[in-house]
């Protein structure tokens, strides 16, 4: 995934205490850092470790601090693009305690990136989503280019006046300035099958199959004035500052644009009931890339898939499939251990995702190699850090490859290790006890 950030950075000096200070009272750290922090290097830092390729796009302040914050971020593997302002880069101090109770003090202005900043905003058009925090409307309006656009709350006046589609609006049940104020809420959904047209009070429901989703509140209920408008972009009935008017309005541009419809309806004395109706229009169909000639090929090798997603489990056997080899694919890693267990010999290599509920990627590989210490297991994570590698080079892992996986970079991984592989001796275990027939794969 490509993604992008268009906000600020601020250089945060972190204190770690045993408890936050009460006023007036001396303190002695426990522990000192500096690092760059603030919403928009907190989001490009955490897309980064979830594996994706970000473009931060900030500004930074014309002096020493400023350009430790630019360097530090690019460090962090961010692709840095910083407009640079004749003042000084925003500081911030943090009291940090062992329950993560935490005070921050700013020093200096926010600085934010403009569109008019000699930046290469045109790369935007070929980014998956950008995270908008901080900017102007010139810098949002270029953030528009990519395929999703989502922005925080914080930045209202800027949304107002960009006057752009989000397609996602985050908000904070916490923070007052992205406030969201919580109660009690019944979700529900279901696929329904309309048979004939019908008005809705957001749009007309045309014959045809959908998916139902339905909100619904324990509130008192709205006025017909106010349930007239609850579409309107900006408007709100909270307090100045507290809320942005904007979420209900994104919500009925992104349901209209794919042929859908909103029911709105007063439950008499049990509040508001939504209804969001999304056509289903079936499943696209799958487009595998393509395969070069002269890549190695598999010859039939039996290759087990342990993933916990079924969908990537299904695509890796397809993959897997077109370059020769015999995919069986698992969705967890106990039934892929019950299965090697019950046949351990009818594997040639093993193709297992690092992060797996229950028993991790690694750690199924250490049982695996137990019982067949020649077997090429092979790890695959979106986030390949240095304490992995270590945890796989522990487990006795060949190689821990990039997801999403690069089919090049698979079928070459695979060819070395299978045709590498050393024959293993008879299984004692086996011989004495034959198998029973292999589990199935679970589908």
């Amino acid at each position: 995934m490509r993604a992008a950030v268009v906000g600020h950075v601020e250089w945060v000096r972190f204190a770690r205490v045993a408890r936050v200070p009460e006023p007036g009272a001396i303190v002695t750290a426990l522990d000192s850092w500096e690092e760059p922090g603030g919403g928009g290097a907190d989001a490009a830092g955490e897309l980064v470790r979830l594996g994706a390729e970000v473009d931060f796009f900030l500004a930074v302040g014309n002096d020493e601090v400023g350009a430790q914050a630019r360097d530090a971020l690019a460090t962090l593997g961010c692709r840095v693009h910083a407009g640079v302002r004749d003042e000084a880069q925003r500081l911030a101090f943090t009291y940090l305690d062992s329950e993560g109770e935490r005070t921050i003090t700013l020093l200096g202005p926010k600085l934010h990136p403009r569109g008019s900043d000699p930046l290469p905003w045109d790369v935007l058009a070929d980014v998956d989503a950008v995270y908008f925090t901080a900017g102007d409307a010139g810098a949002l309006r270029a953030a528009r280019q990519a395929r999703a656009l989502v922005a925080t709350a914080r930045e209202l006046p800027t949304l107002v006046e960009a006057h752009v589609q989000l397609d996602a609006l985050v908000r904070s049940g916490v923070d007052p300035s992205e406030a969201y104020e919580s109660g009690l809420l019944e979700l529900s959904s279901r696929r329904v099958d309309v048979r004939e047209s019908r008005p809705l009070s957001q749009g007309d429901l045309r014959a045809g199959a959908y998916v139902c989703i339905q909100v619904a509140d324990t509130g008192s209920g709205m006025t017909p004035e106010i349930k007239a408008r609850i579409f309107d972009p900006f408007f709100t009935t909270r307090k100045v500052g507290e809320g942005t008017g904007l979420g209900l309005s994104v919500v009925h541009g992104i349901v209209a644009d794919v042929g859908g419809a909103i029911d709105v309806a007063d439950r008499a004395e049990r509040g508001t009931l939504i209804s969001v109706w999304l056509p289903i229009v079936g499943e696209a169909e799958r487009v595998l890339p393509p395969i070069a000639s002269d890549w190695p090929r598999g010859n039939g090798e039996a290759v087990m898939i342990v993933d916990d997603e079924q969908p990537l489990v299904e695509l890796a056997e397809e993959l897997l499939a077109g370059l020769g080899y015999e995919p069986v694919g698992y969705d967890s890693s106990e039934a892929a251990l019950l299965a090697f267990e019950a046949a351990p010999q009818r594997f040639d290599a093993v193709l297992s995702d690092e992060m797996l509920p229950g028993m991790t990627g690694s750690e199924f590989a250490f049982k695996v190699r137990a019982r067949r210490p020649e077997l090429p297991i092979v790890l695959m994570s979106g986030n390949v850090s240095t304490a992995l590698e270590a945890r796989a080079r522990d487990a006795g892992v060949r190689a821990v490859l990039h997801k999403p996986l690069a089919l090049q970079e698979l079928a070459e991984c695979l060819s070395k290790f299978v045709s590498d592989k050393p024959q293993a001796a008879p299984d004692a275990h086996s011989e004495a006890n034959p198998a029973p027939s292999p589990a199935p794969a679970p589908r």
